[in-house]
């Protein structure tokens, strides 16, 4: 074992006070930078999309599927979300939680996006969401993943063989009379691609005066003073904001803030461009 390494161990403050007075984290960061953004396609197969996230320490699988049903009230998307780690099982509620209030909100695409032509009719997207490590805050990396599947989504036009002899709501659906065309798609249109940030406050010993940082590594977070976590859409708006922790948070560093946070959802969406253009979606 480092010396490094005995000395996070046995004094964690003092580890990360040797970095973070220094104005960088461990990893190399300064402490108003977010942890690098890679996306990876995976499996893409008829309505299925799949899609790797690394951010840093952060490693996230998501998988979206189109699933076709009648038409109903039911929400448009739904979330099955998994941790290789149980310990980590307040922070996967947590993630599951959000999405489903962004799901209710209808923040990513307006509900009509998934009618069919077929009145009778909608799609539903189901999303697994395997989270194989998680270093740090895990939201960022599962939105950045979830973004990245719906600008892959395509929706086949649906046909159905209705009887001449009923009226279309006295007939029961037969499942053999449908037709998906999964070489006639349309494009899902997104209204948003909101993304999540976070921050903490970093009081190090001997001082009085928090440290402001960005994206804190998940073995720093228990010896912060607070943490602040955003989401941001577009014309810079906060859709959620939570904020944790001892330390008041003045209108003057919630501002600052929000700042970085927007600047983060700048550089994210930067990055799906990027992805969206090296798989030639537009």
């Amino acid at each position: 074992m480092t010396s490094a390494a005995v000395l996070k161990k046995s004094d964690p403050v003092a580890f990360f006070d040797s970095f973070l007075l220094a104005e960088s984290f461990p990893d190399g960061r300064s402490l108003d930078q977010f942890r690098e953004i890679r996306i990876y396609p995976g499996t893409n197969w008829k309505r299925q999309r799949t899609v790797i996230v690394e951010r840093g320490d952060v490693v996230v699988s998501v998988t979206g599927r189109l699933i076709l049903q009648r038409n109903n009230d039911s929400e448009t998307m739904l979330f099955k979300v998994e941790a290789s780690d149980k310990k980590g099982q307040a922070a996967v509620e947590s993630v599951k939680t959000t999405l489903d209030f962004l799901t209710k909100k209808d923040v990513f695409f307006n509900r009509t996006e998934l009618q069919t032509e077929e009145e009778a009719f909608r799609y539903q997207l189901r999303f697994t969401i395997t989270i194989f490590s998680a270093e740090g805050f895990m939201m960022d990396a599962v939105l950045i993943g979830l973004n990245a599947v719906l600008l892959q989504i395509r929706i086949p036009k649906v046909e159905y063989k209705w009887l001449q002899t009923l009226e279309r709501d006295e007939q029961q659906i037969d499942v053999t009379r449908v037709t998906v065309k999964d070489n006639e798609v349309r494009k899902l249109n997104l209204k948003e691609t909101p993304v999540f940030s976070s921050f903490a406050l970093y009081i190090p010993r001997g001082k009085t005066e928090p440290l402001l940082i960005v994206d804190p590594p998940t073995d720093l977070i228990p010896l912060c003073s607070s943490t602040i976590e955003m989401v941001h859409i577009s014309n810079n708006k906060i859709l959620l904001s939570k904020i944790q922790g001892k330390l008041t948070i003045n209108p003057e560093l919630f501002g600052n803030v929000a700042q970085r946070s927007q600047k983060h959802y700048e550089e994210v969406n930067e990055s799906l461009k990027k992805y969206s253009s090296m798989l030639k979606l537009d």
